[in-house]
């Protein structure tokens, strides 16, 4: 009896991306390299799927047609000094659930995982099945959060580099 796998679009994509590029990244790989977390928009016109919404742009500071991507690019020195970056992982936002603006009754859409769920769960592929080698994981304000600075700090035992938003306090006791 054959067994056929099931995979979405996003899992062959990934699969091919880690397949062809993990034999790279493990050339590359060293415990002073970085992996550099990031959500980019490729814009897009047509509509009509999960994929296709209207996220924030904040280097336009407007909404944008097109689909929001969660990158993991990995940062290393070849041999001879030379910079490289190689992706290890995206995540496609897929926005599937409706729901009802209760300020404007529009009807909208939002993603049933967030970006910050997304982002420790593949954080945590990464490290604890992939192996990937790194001191430091770098971010921006979006995923400065309790929750996913305990995950890099105390269970991936790794250290971060991520700025804060000013309304945000922080204990330097603990």
């Amino acid at each position: 009896m054959t067994r056929l796998a099931v995979f979405s679009v996003k899992q062959i994509h990934t699969k091919r991306l880690l397949e062809n590029g993990q034999k790279l990244v493990r050339k590359i790989a060293s415990e002073d390299a970085i992996p550099a977390v990031d959500d980019t928009i490729e814009q897009r016109s047509p509509t009509g799927n999960e994929i296709i919404c209207w996220p924030w742009d904040h280097s336009k500071q407007r909404l944008v047609k097109g689909n929001n991507i969660l990158n993991f690019l990995y940062h290393s020195k070849l041999s001879g000094g030379q910079d490289i970056s190689l992706p290890t992982a995206f995540e496609i936002i897929e926005k599937t659930e409706q729901y009802v603006n209760l300020k404007t009754g529009q009807i909208k859409r939002r993603s049933a995982v967030n970006k910050n769920e997304l982002l420790r769960e593949r954080l945590r592929v990464l490290v604890q099945l992939n192996r990937l080698k790194f001191k430091y994981v770098v971010w921006y304000t979006w995923f400065s959060s309790k929750e996913n600075f305990d995950l890099v700090h105390y269970t991936l035992k790794r250290h971060l580099v991520g700025a804060l938003k000013s309304n945000r306090l922080v204990a330097l006791s603990e």
